[in-house]
């Protein structure tokens, strides 16, 4: 759990720093834009990589606290965390909306508490 944490956190802040950064040199990162034109000049769009990664950052502490919220009320064995790799985006499961003899694990481990 402290990985999400930590992963959901250095995403919202590392977007915050790269639209910082947008901010500081908007001047050249507009004629860079203009130079290398679309579609590879949307990656220096600090603006839009902020939407992107805050997104990611806000949607991983709205797992951590669904998971936290069940482990505190010891009901953790009722739902399932899967998160197979740490590039794919975490999801909440109900074991009882499993189809039978499927199983979803993360890394081939359910997630503790």
């Amino acid at each position: 759990m402290w990985f999400m944490v930590v992963y959901g956190l250095s995403m919202f802040l590392g977007g915050f720093f790269i639209w910082s950064l947008d901010n500081k040199y908007c001047t050249n990162l507009r004629r860079w834009r203009r130079n290398i034109g679309l579609p590879w000049g949307l990656f220096l769009e600090g603006h839009g990589w902020w939407h992107l990664m805050t997104g990611i950052g806000a949607y991983l502490y709205i797992i951590w606290g669904i998971w936290l919220r069940h482990c505190l009320n010891k009901r953790q064995d009722e739902y399932q965390l899967v998160w197979p790799h740490f590039w794919h985006f975490p999801e909440m499961h109900g074991k009882d909306k499993l189809k039978s003899g499927r199983e979803l694990v993360a890394g081939n481990t359910k997630i503790p508490c």
